[in-house]
């Protein structure tokens, strides 16, 4: 539970969300956001 304790604090801060299924879904969705915006731009007619 305290493996990987201060970069868990440090995504915490980033996120202020404390759990790591949430933190994953946020990392995830973002990715998403990024390659949408990316692809978006290359397919834009």
């Amino acid at each position: 539970m305290y493996i990987g304790r201060s970069r868990n604090l440090y995504l915490n801060d980033s996120y202020k969300i404390p759990s790591s299924a949430h933190r994953s879904e946020i990392l995830v969705s973002s990715l998403i956001f990024l390659i949408k915006q990316k692809t978006k731009v290359a397919f834009a007619p």
